[in-house]
């Protein structure tokens, strides 16, 4: 987003739309983000937001240049309704829009004006437009507001930049130098007569080249210009049409505007109708027009692994904060994917958990159809936007299917795997470091020092013990592996790694750990003490996730590691946030998410505990 603190501080206090707004976003949105309002003031009053840190941490980053507030009344905006982020498509340009209610058109306007930024402002058909520059605009009449940018994302307008100019022209001076040592043999058996026309020559040539650079970089900065030129107006143009179908009914007469149905109970919603994939918004970007649809990702990408609809709930509640994710699939994807999570991991994973482990981390697929479904899965989303190499992306599916024997690699790798954190602490660690003298010369030492290490665990499974012992004896013949007590452990001869590694395997599991005695219990499958709810979040869902943050806090500050303004935030946090859980589930149509962390009890409900929290968090990163 582009301009203006200032507005993007009002969209973040102004905090829920009425349904009215959500019928002026456009279907081609490509997310939505929406908080609201009422909820959390339920919860925790105007006044006590004001008062908070965090409201004054927020003033002060986002109101630089502007009247002061003590007060989020002094905004101007209605924060019992609902504010919408959102970003949409246009015909080459991209809109970023804010919209929220106003309930003190008054306080709304002095606020507003009171900046030193100077924009343009005017009223045109009743509306009230601050132009900040031919892309951005806040615009406002009597009931609510629009913060709206818009960036060019075409081919036809856009230039390239100063850094490409800078590397073409080092590129041609780099060779003219390297024309020049080529040209040092033939020059050196010259008589004088001959270098001196020589040396005129060049000259010359030296000079035609830089008048013909001059005039191609005249001509080409002269196309910039027009090009500039035309991309303002093109964008200026479209966002004029942009903010006139904002304020009337053009979209809900015409059925374009977002279908959704916000859950009024949530704080939060964020909605993402994704069309490749579900990472492409932070590995990607959005707005750069031009983008590889044909080659998305590679072949092998797992960003390529979702093609659907995200939809996530927030919610703030008495006793805990909860999430709330599904995410369904289209066409044949729905069928994909409850094939892939048609089982829960095995119950004999239950025996590796333990109530003094940190944390776990679970999943459970089926490799199988894995392996049955990615032809079809890669054929149907690489082809999405671009149907150029239909015929490619078959063949590369059916030669997967024909190489690929998807059941005996299903008996190898069962698709149950298991992460434990099994502790933390400090440990005794022997690597490599690099030592600087005072003129900045490095050496490369062998040291041992005390590290904050953490021990965990890795148990995933497989049906065939016979083809495990196989990849065990290469390494014992490469002197990969070495034995250790009823198992392996990794030669470490370049100390590549900062804790031992060892590995074990049973009929049914293929086991990695760094705690020799963990190793011993678990290929001896013995059960460990756990509670019945952290077992039942395992063995009763396609994933699991666990972490007592608490005890893993507690057990890092035992350490030097952490200083100063650092140790302090984790200090604060410990006795804030006790446990994180999650779970995921195939159910319907679609994977089903579903995250909690529980509101201590000195907290009335989730709302004032959050605000405490960051209250806190400020007040400990502050203290000097």
């Amino acid at each position: 987003m582009k301009k203006l603190l200032l507005l993007t501080f009002i969209a973040s206090s102004a905090l829920t739309f009425g349904q009215d707004l959500s019928k002026k976003l456009s279907e081609r949105s490509n997310y939505l983000f929406t908080i609201n309002g009422g909820v959390i003031t339920d919860k925790v009053s105007a006044e006590e937001i004001s008062s908070s840190e965090a409201f004054n941490i927020v003033i002060h980053e986002f109101l630089r240049g502007h009247a002061e507030v003590k007060n989020l009344n002094e905004l101007g905006v209605n924060y019992n309704e609902r504010i919408f982020f959102s970003s949409e498509y246009g015909n080459d340009v991209q809109f970023n829009i804010i919209t929220y209610k106003i309930k003190d058109k008054y306080a709304f306007e002095k606020l507003v004006n009171s900046s030193r930024y100077e924009p343009t402002f005017e009223v045109k058909n009743g509306l009230n437009i601050l132009s900040y520059d031919n892309e951005s605009k806040l615009v406002w009449n009597d009931a609510y507001a629009l913060l709206i940018t818009a960036d060019y994302i075409g081919q036809e307008f856009s230039v390239w930049g100063w850094y490409d100019d800078y590397y073409y022209d080092a590129v041609e001076e780099a060779d003219y130098a390297y024309t020049e040592e080529i040209a040092v043999e033939a020059v050196e058996e010259m008589d004088e007569e001959a270098w001196k026309e020589h040396l005129r020559l060049e000259d010359e040539k030296r000079e035609k080249e830089r008048l013909e650079r001059e005039e191609r970089r005249a001509k080409e900065e002269k196309e910039k210009a027009e090009k500039k030129t035309k991309r303002e107006a093109f964008t200026a143009e479209a966002l004029n049409k942009r903010i006139d179908q904002f304020f009337s009914d053009d979209l809900l007469n015409s059925g374009k505007h977002i279908q959704l149905k916000l859950d009024e109970a949530a704080a939060v919603t964020f909605w993402y109708p994704n069309s490749i994939s579900l990472m492409d918004p932070f590995f990607y970007g959005v707005g750069y027009g031009y983008r590889p649809y044909s080659l998305y990702g590679g072949l092998f990408g797992m960003t390529n692994f979702f093609n659907g609809r995200v939809i996530a709930n927030g919610y703030i509640e008495e006793t805990q904060l909860r999430m709330d994710l599904e995410m369904t699939y289209y066409g044949d994807l729905e069928e994909t994917y409850s094939k892939i999570f048609s089982q829960k991991i095995d119950k004999s994973y239950g025996n590796f958990l333990s109530d003094n482990d940190l944390g776990f981390m679970s999943i459970s697929a089926n490799t199988e159809e894995i392996l049955n479904e990615y032809p079809k899965l890669i054929q149907g989303m690489m082809g999405v936007y671009d149907s150029t190499y239909t015929d490619e992306y078959q063949l590369f599916a059916e030669l997967f299917s024909i190489a690929v024997d998807e059941e005996a690699i299903s008996e190898l790798i069962t698709g149950d795997a298991l992460f434990i954190m099994n502790d933390i602490g400090m440990k005794e660690v022997t690597k490599y470091v690099y030592e600087y003298d005072e003129e900045y010369n490095y050496e490369r030492v062998l040291k041992t020092q005390m590290e904050l290490t953490p021990d965990f665990s890795f148990i995933s499974g497989t049906n065939r013990p016979d083809i495990i012992q196989k990849f065990i004896d290469l390494g014992l013949k490469h002197k990969v592996l070495e034995p250790e007590g009823k198992g392996y452990k990794f030669n470490d001869k370049y100390n590549e790694f900062p804790i031992p590694v060892f590995v074990a395997f049973t009929d049914e599991h293929l086991i990695f750990t760094s705690d020799k005695n963990k190793m011993t219990e678990y290929q001896a499958l013995s059960k460990g003490e756990v509670s019945k709810n952290k077992k039942n979040l395992l063995l009763k869902n396609n994933g699991a996730f666990y972490l007592n943050v608490e005890d893993l806090i507690t057990k890092m500050l035992l350490s030097d590691a952490f200083r100063g303004s650092e140790k302090r935030i984790f200090e604060a946090m410990r006795t804030e946030v006790s446990t994180i859980q999650a779970y995921m589930k195939y159910e319907n149509d679609g994977n089903h998410i579903v995250a909690t962390a529980p509101v201590p009890a000195t907290e009335e409900n989730g709302a004032a505990y959050l605000l405490h929290f960051f209250n806190k968090m400020i007040l400990a990163e502050k203290r000097r």
